[in-house]
């Protein structure tokens, strides 16, 4: 019984706790990603994971789909830092689906960071979705050297992005596409992206702001050069004369597709 005593002392307790720790995070080391693969699921139902390769901390989602967007093949490598400050922390690569890219993404309660993205969504993998009774075309392309948004932060550097989302709508009406481009910038803690475009029949602007809940307001604004097009847009959802038609929306970002 002493010698019991004396393992369990003040002067061992520190490596029972080293041994420990030792002990477990040998044993997340070794845990297949199927268990992430499942931790997932749980907490997105619209996910879905035909495969899991490799381990918790570096492996790959096979056939990942998101709201009914097949995404493909994702890689990823955890870093065990992260989860100290209670952040999931990882570098990621997406290829052979709707979605291909890669970045350094983390992840926290009320907060996203995402360091040295360069991505690629073909958005003509959205079936479920209309844009302004048109299903999507095209692609919407987005890079950045860094992007943080929380409650006490919000933060920029490099972003920029450009889609041809409203190209079916443009040619339709006027023969022509309607390319945006654009950035970002945080105003009052939100994140507010900006993008514009003009062809021969007119402008259109958009602007939305995301809160660090992920709840987003977005204001799509066109001047068109005819007035046939005005009433067009009108009918399309717009509201306004032609010197100031604009498109409101507001919600909760949920995924790549809302």
């Amino acid at each position: 019984m002493t010698r019991m005593r004396s393992l369990f002392a003040e002067g061992n307790r520190t490596l029972w706790i080293i041994g420990a720790i030792a002990f477990l995070v040998g044993g997340l080391t070794a845990a297949p990603a199927s268990l992430l693969a499942s931790i997932a699921k749980a907490g997105d139902p619209s996910l879905e994971i035909g495969a899991a390769e490799g381990t918790v901390w570096r492996g790959a989602f096979v056939d990942a789909a998101h709201d009914g967007v097949y995404l493909g093949r994702i890689s990823y490598r955890l870093n065990p830092i992260g989860l100290l400050s209670g952040r999931l922390l990882s570098d990621a690569e997406a290829s052979g689906g709707a979605l291909s890219g890669r970045g350094k993404i983390s992840l926290g309660r009320n907060a996203i960071e995402l360091v040295d993205v360069d991505a690629r969504f073909n958005l003509a993998a959205i079936r479920r979705y209309t844009i302004f009774g048109l299903r999507y075309q095209g692609a919407a392309s987005f890079r950045a050297d860094k992007v943080i948004l929380s409650k006490n932060k919000c933060e920029v550097a490099g972003v920029e992005i450009a889609t041809n989302a409203l190209d079916p709508l443009a040619r339709k009406w006027s023969g022509e596409g309607l390319p945006l481009k654009g950035g970002a910038h945080c105003a009052g803690g939100a994140l507010v992206v900006t993008l514009a475009g003009e062809n021969r029949e007119g402008a259109v602007t958009l602007e939305a702001t995301i809160a660090p809940d992920l709840n987003y307001a977005m204001t799509v604004k066109a001047t068109p050069r005819r007035k046939e097009l005005g009433a067009a847009l009108r009918a399309a959802g717009f509201e306004g004369d032609n010197d100031s038609l604009a498109f409101r929306a507001a919600g909760r970002l949920k995924g790549l597709t809302s």
